[in-house]
């Protein structure tokens, strides 16, 4: 009951962001420092779809500020901004195309998903070892019948049914509120070119 009561606190602020005019980044910001206190997961993060539907954006996440060092210089790139392709056999796609949400016990199955790069993919273990997370949750972010993004989670804990139903319900709202803010700034955006 407690943790029902923290997600509705947590989807009512989010609103409340998006209704005060609050960029967009601090959103995103909010959304996964919000569900990894919530739920307690090791890492969050938010993808949003491009507009030509082919790769998921990361446009924020919430993990260990160590790890995530280790792991950008393992890489050798910036995760914030990243843009996964969504190919043939890529848990992501699945999560796009499916619109449900997918559970693994195979971290590093997640990480060779963001990538078709075979040297990356080969770095998927060794970067899956820096976190003790052992179980990855992807959940499609909902707008009505249409796939806005994605959430991704990492856990220690093995995910119940209750924890994807209720990271799904969250999705679906936080899906609709992000398509809303889109729309009004794509609406002011188009205003000031008429003007």
């Amino acid at each position: 009951m407690k943790k029902f009561e923290e997600e509705l606190i947590l989807l009512q602020k989010i609103n409340n962001m998006l209704y005060s005019g609050i960029n967009q980044e601090f959103v995103f910001k909010a959304i996964v420092d919000g569900l990894r206190s919530v739920y307690d997961y090791d890492s969050v993060a938010i993808h949003l779809l491009s507009s030509d539907n082919k790769h998921l954006i990361i446009k924020s996440y919430s993990a260990d500020s160590k790890v995530i060092g280790k792991f950008e210089k393992l890489i050798g790139f910036k995760i914030l901004g990243y843009e996964a392709r969504l190919y043939e056999g890529s848990l992501l796609k699945e999560i796009v195309d499916n619109k449900k949400p997918i559970i693994t016990n195979d971290v590093s199955y997640v990480l060779r998903s963001y990538t078709e790069n075979k040297s990356l993919q080969r770095l998927a273990t060794i970067v899956s070892k820096l976190s003790k997370a052992k179980w990855g949750l992807g959940v499609p972010l909902m707008a009505g019948d249409c796939v806005v993004g994605t959430i991704g989670c990492s856990t220690i804990r093995e995910p119940t049914e209750e924890d994807i139903q209720r990271l799904t319900n969250f999705a679906s709202q936080a899906g609709l509120a992000i398509e809303k803010a889109q729309t009004y700034e794509s609406l002011q955006s188009a205003f000031k070119d008429l003007k």
